[in-house]
């Protein structure tokens, strides 16, 4: 509204939205209340996730189309999750999701992921930078598992694998 004027009147519909029309200098606008669609985002990234809906599902159980529901779960943010350091037995390997390899350092008994990495492959040079991260943020690890193998670190060289 350009007058700031509160003397308006509803002035038809347009596509399914009420449009209003301000008496005073008769600019015609519509009220846009953007619904927040966070909390429905985390309902779509948890149903995809953790119950495998897949796009076709979300898509007729929300009655929206393929792309809006690929868009709403390509704008979900996952939430920042702090890990306290800690000395812990790590599990270390890669594994594929999708068309991407993912390494990941879980601590056995905590049964937590503290360290993640998108990887082109499973190299000796992402244990080793795995190794480094969780040194410098301040983890003690008193053993390492990868691809099953056990290694202790005070045995082999400071932080080489």
């Amino acid at each position: 509204m350009k007058c700031a004027s509160i003397l308006i009147k509803k002035n038809g519909k347009f596509r399914g939205i009420q449009r209003y029309k301000c008496v005073h200098c008769s600019t015609q606008f519509q009220l846009s209340k953007r619904k927040d669609l966070s909390l429905t985002r985390k309902k779509l990234w948890y149903e995809f996730c953790f119950q495998y809906a897949t796009i076709d599902t979300l898509k007729g159980r929300y009655i929206k189309s393929e792309k809006w529901v690929r868009n709403q779960l390509s704008l979900y943010q996952l939430p920042e999750r702090s890990v306290t350091p800690r000395a812990m037995v790590a599990i270390m390997d890669a594994t594929k999701v999708g068309y991407e390899w993912l390494f990941v350092v879980r601590d056995l008994h905590a049964k937590e992921n503290v360290y993640m990495a998108v990887v082109s492959s499973e190299t000796t040079f992402c244990y080793q930078l795995a190794m480094q991260k969780l040194t410098q943020r301040e983890f003690v690890i008193s053993a390492l598992v990868g691809d099953g193998k056990t290694r202790f670190p005070a045995v082999s060289a400071a932080g080489t694998l």
